[in-house]
């Protein structure tokens, strides 16, 4: 009886696998090769292998460094020993090698001298999968081989050997080739065919370290398993390596079977495999850029959903976090904390966030929070060390979230430590300490911004300037100070402006350019202070052509050009700095051609697209399509008004194909839209004065019926559309005399132009605009000597203030004329 109990408690505690079904695997792993480069890992990595492997319940053979001969013996015994069995696994680390079509894999004793020395001393990939198969209905092959030329003159980086003799380098190709037939087996690479699969700078190599970790994940099919680790060694090797997998397997294998929920980073890796490859090729380039991992990235665009976002939304959501990502890992360096326990749960949030485990890092992050919360209620003594901790800590949380698009959760840390610092006053506070404070309130407003809270971040902004400024009383050396400062200047008076307070908006622009261009004086080589430079000159230009100072505005426009040509010499091979050369370009252009002077306008349009080429060729594809559209548009509408009719239709049409080509890979792209109607409306124009007037009517009426529905309910750029393709339905409805539809479209355009006027009644150009639809009205016959009159009236007015230009002062005695034919 004692004996009956004691077999039942020893089958109770085998794994329930085990008793489920019998798994056998041969572990091979060579290194020391006698005619080709020995590798480092592959040993370490077979043990490993056969540690994992007999925790799943499997009967491991481990054969490490052995010849032809006796691994074709290890195979053969593996047969023998594993019969029956419901599982068979091979896996092998060492030299592979694609020869003259056969996937081979190579022993010890592989002998390179000649392709036929070379064939007979290397293991045909069919071999194992012939042993696997006899054995059991469920086999794995899994290769941790050579992915590139094993024969190259290689930098050591990949498994590979040295030189083959060149009579026979053309019989080999890179890597091990597709099985293709894959019957009852599923074979893993470690890397995809032709790519290399790295040796590991530790222990193991990335594919073997993936593959211990997960091949026992609890609950998991083993193609799953497998998934897990093609990501993990994508993650670990930054996009450089992903594991192949062809899958033959005629029934489902579960290593461990488990209800347990997977943890957040397997979750995320299984998610990352599912992300479309334009999305995944966007977070590559921007993780490179940044110099940062992918899965934050990619747990940024899971969270958030970006898969199914608009490609504009998507680049730039992905470059806030990874602006976001970078921030907080600077802050976790310069952030500092006395308290060991808080230091241990920061580098432990900096892991989790590094993993695109976000949860994990938030929590991390909240302990650190409440470890220096409670000290800062129990030791006043360290009150105002202990206060700059906890919003160390609560920022860099905060940035944790930003990563991750979490903008709310954001918000609510950026505030808690904002009132933090209400228990302090500034003059308690270090240079170090009112940096910080500044900061928070700085990221606050940007943050706040983001969400469209445009009247709490413009707060957070003032605030931000307040606490810089008083910096900067303190140590008016301090010349990061005075950059920072003025940078929450630039972000305020972009707020101003935006909430349409021209006038303060122009004192916080002019008091960072003064910042800047002292700094700037001070270090001409820095780009970081160029850049600010030019968002000051350009903010206060964009003021100054508001209020008709055009003369102003041009000059300013000249030195923010003049600032982009500096920073590109600095870093040539920037895009930004040539896009935003670009757009000052086009802004001289702007100006010149408001002024009727369009000969002058048109070789700065052309130096604009020239310009914005540049960037694009620097750029990823379709990251300036916008930008091209606009200045398409604005070198067409030049040349319309030199009457070079053709050229003009010729950069209409370029600007009209690329808004359609990306609204039809995005049509509820609000900008896109924008871009196809503008377009549209400008090639009607090209039409019109070519002759082509019946062909201008329909093609106004595209743009108009295409502009109507989006203009509803809207402001700003699609009431301006409207307006504009209205005025011109009614000049080509004009042209044909169908004097109906002539004043319905004059009379629409009236209606939309008074509404811009309203949002913005400093608006020089917005006020002319409404003049020459009050002019055309009168022409079409309705109220002739009312709408006369208004033109005129708000042409006098224009002038009076002086922000007429001179050249229109013939318009205003056409107009004149025509209240006076009228009466």
């Amino acid at each position: 009886m004692f004996r009956f109990l004691l077999i039942m408690l020893l089958l109770v505690a085998l794994p329930a696998a085990a008793m489920a079904e019998k798994r056998s695997a041969l572990v091979l792993g060579d290194a020391k090769y006698q005619s080709v480069r020995e590798l480092k890992n592959t040993v370490a990595d077979a043990t490993a292998m056969k540690d994992a492997l007999r925790a799943l319940g499997f009967d491991v053979t481990l054969e490490i460094d052995k010849d032809l001969r006796r691994t074709r013996r290890a195979l053969e015994d593996f047969r023998q020993d594993a019969a029956g069995s419901d599982v068979a696994l091979v896996y092998f680390a060492g030299h592979g090698a694609e020869i003259d079509g056969d996937n081979r894999l190579l022993p010890t004793d592989t002998d390179v001298s000649s392709l036929d020395s070379l064939k007979a001393s290397t293991l045909p990939l069919n071999e194992v999968r012939d042993t696997v198969t006899s054995i059991a209905k469920v086999g794995l092959v899994i290769l941790d081989a050579c992915r590139d030329d094993p024969f190259g003159a290689g930098d050591g980086s990949g498994r590979s050997a040295v030189a083959i003799a060149k009579r026979v380098a053309g019989s080999v190709k890179p890597g091990l080739g597709r099985v293709g037939r894959a019957e009852n087996v599923l074979f893993a690479f470690s890397a995809a065919p032709g790519e290399t699969a790295a040796d590991g700078d530790g222990e193991h190599s990335p594919f073997n370290a993936a593959l211990t970790k997960y091949l026992g994940t609890e609950g998991l099919e083993i193609r799953s398993v497998l998934t897990l680790v093609q990501q993990e060694v994508y993650d670990q090797t930054r996009g450089k390596q992903l594991p192949y997998i062809e899958n033959g397997l005629p029934q489902l294998f579960f290593a461990e079977k488990s209800d347990t929920p997977l943890p957040e980073r397997e979750r995320l890796l299984l998610a990352m495999a599912d992300i479309t490859p334009d999305l995944r090729t966007e977070i590559e380039t921007i993780a490179a850029g940044h110099d940062m991992p992918l899965a934050p990235l990619y747990g940024a665009a899971i969270e958030s959903g970006l898969a199914q976002a608009a490609r504009a939304d998507q680049v730039a959501q992905l470059g806030q976090a990874a602006d976001a990502f970078v921030k907080t890992r600077n802050d976790l360096k310069t952030l500092a904390s006395d308290d060991p326990d808080v230091v241990r749960q920061r580098a432990e949030a900096e892991n989790k966030l590094t993993l695109g485990e976000f949860d994990a890092a938030r929590a991390a992050f909240g302990k650190a929070i409440g470890i220096d919360a409670a000290s800062r209620d129990k030791l006043k003594a360290n009150f105002i060390e202990r206060t700059l901790s906890q919003v160390a800590s609560l920022s860099l949380r905060a940035g944790g979230s930003l990563v991750s698009l979490k903008y709310q959760l954001a918000i609510e840390d950026y505030r808690a430590a904002s009132v933090l610092f209400d228990d302090l006053t500034d003059t308690a506070l270090s240079d170090g300490g009112l940096r910080n404070k500044m900061m928070v309130q700085f990221y606050l407003g940007q943050t706040l911004a983001t969400v469209g809270n445009a009247k709490d971040a413009l707060t957070a902004y003032q605030h931000a300037v307040q606490t810089g400024e008083s910096r900067v009383r303190r140590d008016p050396r301090n010349l990061s100070g005075q950059r920072e400062w003025s940078a929450a200047l630039v972000r305020l008076a972009n707020s101003l402006r935006d909430s349409g307070q021209a006038d303060k908006a122009y004192d916080a622009y002019n008091s960072s350019l003064v910042v800047m261009q002292r700094l700037v004086g001070a270090d001409p080589h820095n780009a970081q202070w160029e850049n600010d430079l030019g968002a000051s000159l350009h903010g206060i230009a964009l003021l100054e052509t508001d209020r008709g100072n055009l003369a102003e505005a041009e000059r300013l426009h000249q030195q923010a050009a003049q600032v982009s040509r500096a920073l590109i010499a600095l870093e040539p091979n920037s895009p930004i700095h040539r896009r935003e050369l670009a757009v000052a370009q086009m802004s001289l252009g702007d100006l010149v051609g408001s002024v009727g002077n369009s000969q002058a306008a048109l070789p700065a349009y052309q130096d604009g697209l020239k310009t914005l080429e540049e960037a694009v060729a620097l750029a990823p594809p379709n990251t300036f399509n916008q930008d091209l559209v606009v200045m398409h548009l604005r070198v067409g509408l030049t040349l319309l008004h030199l009457r070079r009719n053709q050229e003009a239709a010729a950069e209409f049409q370029q600007g009209e194909e690329i808004a359609r080509q990306d609204i039809e890979n995005d049509p509820n792209n609000d900008d896109f839209a924008r871009a196809y109607a503008a377009a549209t409306s400008q090639l009607a124009a090209a039409q019109l004065a070519t002759g082509d007037v019946l062909g201008a009517v329909a093609t106004y009426r595209r743009a108009v019926a295409f502009i109507g529905p989006n203009a509803r309910d809207k402001k700003g750029e699609w009431l301006k559309l409207a307006a504009i393709g209205n005025g011109g339905l009614g000049d080509a409805c004009a042209a044909v005399r169908d004097v109906k539809c002539a004043y319905d479209a004059y009379h629409d355009a009236l209606e939309e132009q008074t509404a811009l006027v309203h949002s913005d009644p400093r608006n020089v150009f917005a006020q002319m605009a409404l003049a020459l639809y009050h002019k055309k009205l009168g022409d079409a016959g309705d109220n002739r000597r009312v709408h006369y009159q208004a033109a005129l009236d708000i042409l006098l007015q224009l002038k009076a203030v002086g922000a007429l230009p001179p050249a229109y002062q013939s318009w205003i005695d056409l107009t004149r004329q025509a209240v006076q034919s009228a009466r």
